[in-house]
């Protein structure tokens, strides 16, 4: 129904009342709407069983590659430039904002935080949380098992702890 995403989007629009920094409460609620705009044009413009089983597929692949480069990104061999972990990153037009200062240990976890074709952990975390529904509904057993292990263990890499409570959340109400 139309006027529940609406009256989503009103509800988060009314977070700006008590929000501290109101330009980034802005922003958010810029990519909720687009966001909501491209779930409705979605849901409009499939006609047919065929075009939702192709758009998931290819969806289903972009998932995969993500999920396999964030692995391999824990390994600490492999780095998207765009990362903020990246020694490239400003050839993107993106600053890390990291300091020289940290200690070894804390430039170690930076190496091994997948952060995918994503700039923040955390949003790579929550891209992998809204995967897990759709592995813990897959034919396969040994998807479910593989898919939710790989994608806790990037959660756990990546560091949000928001993402974590949340896919602990998720697995609850699933058993």
């Amino acid at each position: 129904n139309n006027y529940a995403l609406l009256l989503f989007w009103i509800v988060s629009a009314a977070s700006i009342l008590w929000s501290w920094d109101k330009i980034d409460t802005l922003q958010n609620l810029a990519y909720i709407f687009f966001g909501l705009v491209i779930v409705l044009s979605m849901r409009y413009s499939i006609s047919s069983i065929e075009q939702q089983k192709q758009i998931f597929h290819w969806v289903r692949v972009a998932f995969f590659l993500e999920a396999m480069l964030a692995f391999f990104e824990t390994t600490g061999y492999v780095r998207w430039p765009i990362s903020p972990f990246s020694n490239y990153v400003t050839y993107f037009g993106r600053d890390a904002n990291l300091s020289q200062d940290y200690s070894l240990a804390i430039w170690n976890i930076f190496d091994h935080t997948p952060t995918g074709f994503e700039f923040n952990p955390n949003n790579f975390a929550g891209v992998m949380a809204m995967g897990l529904p759709f592995l813990l509904f897959a034919r396969q057993l040994w998807i479910r098992l593989m898919g939710g292990a790989l994608i806790f263990y990037l959660v756990i890499m990546a560091g949000s702890r928001g993402v974590f409570i949340a896919l602990v959340v998720c697995l609850s109400a699933r058993f």
